[in-house]
């Protein structure tokens, strides 16, 4: 079982530690930054599973919806995944 959580800002983990958030140059080292200190990676490890964060500042409830149908058109979903979606 995987944790695959989807939305917003709050998903992704913004504003765990703003102070260090603005040293990051890189989007992508940024987002790795916030993920480890989501509710997402909160939540997985109290259930001691994998988890995926799809969480992204600025998405809204649109993207987010289609992130998720894709995700299950494309197989990315099983049906013994922890699917969690936290509307914008």
């Amino acid at each position: 079982m995987i944790l695959r959580a989807y939305g917003d800002s709050w998903t992704e983990g913004q504003g765990a530690n703003v102070k260090k958030e603005k040293e990051f140059d890189n989007r992508n080292d940024l987002r790795d930054f916030r993920n480890e200190f989501s509710w997402v990676k909160l939540l997985s490890d109290k259930l001691e599973i994998e988890n995926v964060n799809n969480g992204l500042s600025g998405q809204s409830n649109l993207k987010i919806f289609n992130q998720v149908v894709t995700d299950i058109m494309n197989g990315v979903i099983s049906k013994n995944d922890l699917v969690i979606i936290m509307w914008s």
